[in-house]
């Protein structure tokens, strides 16, 4: 009873990876060049580097001289906001500021959420104490 449940259970699992590999969009084409074969694993690390780098500064600032979350949060996402607009901008992205028009609306309401519930976040932290 257990043998054929294990069989039918390894036939399922094969046939769900067998259609999952299918689905996916592999190519045969070996990468053109040694930047492209390890793109991706270097964009990771410089991701992760930058962030690293950034909890460090608000640590910092947090700990050696002491400034209130909400600045320390700002100062973390300027850097993300300012080589997201470069990037946007030198890609020629269209609507660049706000987004394309029939979204604006959305994403202002969507933006103004977020703003409050890291407001009430923090005020939440500086009241357990």
């Amino acid at each position: 009873m257990m043998a054929d449940f294990e069989s039918e259970l390894s036939n399922v699992i094969f046939v769900l990876l067998s259609d999952l590999s299918l689905s996916m969009n592999m190519t045969d084409k070996p990468p053109r060049t040694r930047v492209d074969r390890y793109l991706g694993i270097t964009i990771c690390l410089a991701s992760s580097t930058c962030f690293v780098l950034m909890d460090l500064f608000a640590q910092y600032l947090l700990v050696i001289d002491p400034i209130d979350p909400v600045s320390v949060m700002l100062l973390r996402m300027t850097p993300s906001l300012v080589f997201s607009y470069a990037y946007l901008y030198r890609k020629g992205a269209v609507d660049l500021p706000f987004g394309p028009r029939e979204y604006r609306t959305l994403a202002a309401v969507r933006s103004a959420g977020l703003w409050l519930a890291l407001q009430i976040f923090f005020i939440a932290i500086r009241h357990i104490r």
